[in-house]
């Protein structure tokens, strides 16, 4: 009878790619936490291309709602002020006619950032851990707010 031999290489590479997975459906159905709801004035940050970190809160949804009934035939103008309103209280001497005056691809850039990506906690960070900001949420992502997982 002949002996087969252990891939222990084989192992491995399977073993990481099902933690992989693993840590992926953790992210992905982790249990919801009413401290999520809680945290929308704790500071946050994400890496804006072309800004580096940048701070923020996260606005509330009668702080978006008001925003939108008020400038509801303007998109622009909406994007700008709930971007005004998400970093002034990090930034006080921003102003409007700072992000107006500012070149309009780092605006938009702040806008991709904090309006389109940044909304959930989980997609930005607090700490300076050399990930790479605002990205889509995987297993290696470090989450801002912790939570539970199954």
């Amino acid at each position: 009878m002949s002996e087969e031999k252990f891939d222990v290489e084989g192992f491995e590479k399977l073993k990481a790619a099902f933690d992989e997975y693993e840590a992926e459906q953790k992210e992905r159905f982790k249990n919801f936490s009413v401290g999520l709801l809680k945290s929308s004035k704790v500071p946050q940050e994400a890496n804006v291309p072309g800004a580096g970190w940048v701070k923020f809160v996260l606005l509330t949804h009668n702080e978006l709602s008001d925003l939108a009934k008020f400038y509801k035939d303007d998109q622009r103008e909406f994007e700008l002020q709930a971007l005004l309103k998400m970093m002034k209280p990090c930034y006080p001497d921003l102003t409007e006619k700072d992000l107006r005056d500012a070149p309009w691809d780092l605006v938009r850039a702040l806008e991709k950032a904090l309006l389109n990506e940044g909304f959930l906690p989980r997609q930005v960070r607090r700490s300076m851990t050399g990930s790479l900001g605002a990205a889509k949420p995987s297993g290696s992502q470090p989450s801002s707010i912790s939570t539970t997982t199954p």
